[in-house]
């Protein structure tokens, strides 16, 4: 399932212990129940019981649609699987609230059209998920929109705050290219030793086949295949270049030098693809959604600083699920 990109930005998947933060704001939390919310934003909005359970619901049909209604007897390194989506529709709720705030400082709204079209969903969904049933009688069709407003509200809100953004992503600024390697760790051997091997292994790949010289020193060393991304930084070669740049250079079929990094590890590559043009139009994407990632960040940790945030942890920690499941 594809998050937002916001969830980029809020990333609260912790303990919930003392206190942690969003943005620069510390999260305070209450020692008494107040109405009954799970969190407050403040004057910009807050969350509520029943609006949580909605994001609960949303969840359900998410999870029981791939894994059927058996998931909820699964666990996760431990961790019971209503206490797993109880993390992750926090963060939601948090992360869609604070943008559906952040949306409505900047004037943004849902024009009659979407309007509609969002009581459509809400309708529907309860009266599949909500209407008969005796869990809880005190949510209504109301929650569900307001749970799928604030979900919409987030979502215009980045896409105007992103709207600007460049767009034109360079072949040379995104190119991937699929390199082989043979690794050999210089952890707690003799870095001459090791540079002595790996120099053994380079006269023998001239004339032989790349895969079998890895094979045969596979006790001695690792090998593998890797993309490799123009954007991304590597390591420092013990020349002072950017490994990066040295394998950019390689053409199909080309060897690279014997090359160290630092005092832990010496390589051999060889170039694959110099060029694989799917996979660079695949990284233009995601260069293009880090850099309104970006942004957002910028926008987002500017107007969260403005917001005083509070969380009902005694609510929060006696609310279960487990009837409606």
């Amino acid at each position: 399932m594809k998050r937002t990109a916001c969830a980029v930005l809020l990333m609260i998947m912790c303990c919930f212990i003392s206190a942690c933060t969003i943005g620069n704001v510390d999260i305070v939390f209450e020692e008494e129940a107040k109405e009954e919310l799970i969190f407050s934003l403040g004057e910009y909005g807050r969350c509520t019981k029943e609006e949580m359970t909605v994001y609960f619901l949303l969840a359900r049909s998410d999870y029981e649609e791939v894994f059927g209604e058996a998931v909820w007897d699964m666990k996760i390194d431990n961790m019971s699987m209503e206490e797993f989506v109880k993390n992750n529709i926090l963060s939601k709720a948090l992360e869609e609230k604070s943008m559906s705030a952040l949306a409505k400082a900047k004037g943004l709204t849902l024009d009659e059209a979407e309007a509609r079209k969002i009581e459509k969903e809400a309708e529907k969904f309860y009266n599949e998920f909500i209407k008969d049933s005796t869990a809880d009688n005190s949510i209504n069709i109301e929650y569900v929109v307001s749970v799928l407003t604030d979900s919409k509200l987030s979502k215009l809100a980045f896409e105007y705050i992103t709207k600007d953004v460049d767009t034109e992503i360079s072949d040379a600024e995104a190119k991937v290219i699929t390199v082989q390697y043979i690794k050999c760790d210089t952890k707690g051997k003799e870095y001459s030793e090791a540079l002595e091997l790996m120099e053994e292994i380079y006269e023998l790949l001239a004339t032989n086949k790349f895969d079998t010289i890895a094979a045969r020193y596979s006790e001695q060393t690792v090998s593998g295949t890797e993309d490799i991304c123009k954007n991304e930084m590597l390591e420092v070669a013990s020349d002072g270049e950017v490994l990066e740049d040295k394998l950019f250079k390689l053409n199909d079929g080309e060897l690279s030098e014997v090359i160290s990094v630092g005092d832990e590890a010496i390589y051999i590559f060889k170039s694959v693809e110099d060029y694989d043009e799917d996979k660079t139009e695949d990284n233009k994407a995601v260069i293009l959604e880090k850099r309104k990632n970006d942004i957002m960040k910028l926008e987002y940790d500017m107007f969260i600083e403005s917001v005083e945030y509070s969380f009902n942890e005694e609510m929060w920690e006696n609310l279960h699920f487990d009837e409606w499941v």
